[in-house]
């Protein structure tokens, strides 16, 4: 994904990024990671009621709006989609569909990872897994 391609560069110490191509780099992430804090955007909707398995393919799917509107509709409480967010997370090419896979993940597993930190929710995930998934909700 071209923005880890950006990041990539930013925090380059090798000398093999020009100081100016980094500085470049240093901007645009902080301009992407600030206009995506605010993640505002219209709640998508299907045009009938899904199933939760449904909705799970519509966020396998290879559409965009799709993979959002399955993490805006997906039931709240359900663990089965926690490995579904982390593989968003860590996989996903579109931006906005990462954001979201992240305040949802924060939601479920009552976190507070922030964009673009992909390796503390792996690392959590890693970690974490079988007592996020078993613990009882309220």
């Amino acid at each position: 994904m071209a923005f880890d391609q950006l990041l990539t560069m930013m925090f380059n110490s090798t000398g093999e990024v020009p100081e100016d191509i980094r500085k470049i780099a240093e901007t645009t992430v902080r301009d992407i990671v600030s206009q995506k804090k605010t993640n505002l955007r219209m709640g998508l909707t299907f045009k009938r009621p899904q199933t939760a398995e449904a909705i799970k393919g519509f966020a396998k799917g290879r559409i965009a709006e799709d993979r959002l509107a399955a993490l805006d509709n997906y039931p709240d409480k359900d663990d089965s989609f926690l490995p579904l967010l982390v593989d968003m997370i860590e996989h996903d090419g579109n931006l906005d569909v990462v954001v979201t896979a992240i305040r949802r993940f924060n939601a479920e597993t009552k976190q507070n990872f922030e964009f673009p930190d992909y390796a503390a929710v792996i690392d959590y995930w890693n970690k974490n897994r079988p007592t996020v998934q078993q613990k009882p909700k309220p």
